[in-house]
């Protein structure tokens, strides 16, 4: 039992639980155990994986192709900068 002076101590709720954690960085192990439970509910909760329909299928194929002609779209323009600073530098240099 931590120290009643403390902002830890077990007399009345701290301020905040951020405020309680920079004080008390350490867990005893009664806390570790009911942190380490309430982790694990936790991740027996998390949601099961949605079958995909066909219009959810075109839709993620749709959204898919976009990204990859953005992307095209700029590699082309790096490209075609690049080639003009290029010829830029050389034609400085000549």
């Amino acid at each position: 039992m931590a120290d009643p002076g403390s902002p830890c101590g077990r007399v009345g709720l701290p301020i905040s639980y951020t405020t309680a954690f920079r004080f008390c960085s350490r867990m005893d192990d009664a806390e570790e155990l009911v942190a380490g439970y309430f982790h694990f509910m936790r991740s027996q909760r998390r949601r099961k994986p949605v079958e995909w329909t066909p219009d959810g299928q075109r839709l993620m194929r749709a959204i898919e192709l976009r990204a990859e002609n953005e992307r095209r779209r700029a590699l082309r323009q790096a490209r075609l900068e690049w080639a003009e600073d290029r010829d830029a530098w050389e034609h400085q240099w000549r």
